[in-house]
């Protein structure tokens, strides 16, 4: 069994994953997942309508609310034609960068804390 992995390696069977997924029509032909920013309620509820599915709809208060959920491409070409949709954009994992020693998202005073505070989206 092969002990030692290389990041080429790692990132070889990657990309022969993504072209396999590519040749055979990406995730079973499920819309990408996205999140929608909008300004106010009938906005978000058209988003939702053409969401294929939604996973969470998130609410800022007075700064709007988004849907995050599957969206077709002519789903995201007709809301994008809406004055009310403020952003599309493509789900996925933000991670926190770490920059400087004790600004690793960990607690107070270290002790525990790492340098990844990555949140995944739904």
């Amino acid at each position: 069994m092969r002990e030692h992995i290389t990041r080429r390696s790692v990132l070889r069977g990657l990309s022969g994953s993504a072209v396999g997924a590519l040749l055979a029509g990406g995730a079973a032909g499920r819309p990408p997942k996205r999140i929608v920013g909008t300004d106010g309620p009938t906005a978000t509820r058209a988003a939702r309508r053409r969401a294929e599915s939604v996973g969470r709809t998130l609410d800022f208060g007075s700064v709007g609310q988004a849907v995050a959920g599957r969206f077709s491409d002519q789903a995201i070409r007709n809301l994008r034609r809406r004055n009310d949709v403020r952003y599309v954009e493509r789900d996925g994992t933000m991670r926190a960068i770490h920059h400087n020693p004790g600004h690793d998202g960990g607690p107070p005073g270290g002790g525990g804390g790492g340098g990844d505070t990555s949140q995944t989206l739904p």
